[in-house]
């Protein structure tokens, strides 16, 4: 849905993304037309979370070595909004895949004086097999 103000609307995006990258970028007509394309792709839904969660998202994978830097610029991230609706799915994804990890707790060995016996290792071995 479009907003009442479209162009406050992308004026506020394009604020957004400069403070979020620390990319300042300027203003003018050619940008203005790629923020209202963008946000047209996504019939308007895509929001200022959406925004941040992309370049949160970008910003751990530089980090990890997975992406480079030149995934955060003005033209990769708005002026191609099919890469920002796959980026965006894939950082809901990695939130999702965080969120559900959890390790599973791995058994402690048998408690004995020095090493256990070889029915014991192998009994704790067997134990720790079931649990990966």
């Amino acid at each position: 849905m479009t907003p009442p103000d479209p162009i406050a609307h992308v004026r506020a995006l394009h604020a957004s993304f400069e403070a979020r990258t620390g990319y300042p970028i300027r203003w003018n007509v050619h940008r203005e037309r790629q923020w209202s394309e963008w946000c047209r792709w996504a019939d308007w839904e895509w929001t200022d979370a959406d925004l941040a969660r992309v370049i949160a998202y970008l910003r751990s994978q530089i980090q990890a070595g997975k992406r480079n830097e030149g995934a955060l610029k003005f033209d990769n991230l708005i002026g191609s909004p099919d890469r920002f609706e796959e980026d965006l799915n894939l950082a809901k994804e990695s939130a999702k895949a965080s969120r559900l990890y959890r390790p599973k707790p791995q058994p402690t060995p048998p408690p004995s004086q020095g090493l256990p016996s070889l029915d014991e290792a192998k009994e704790w071995a067997a134990k720790l097999k079931e649990k990966l």
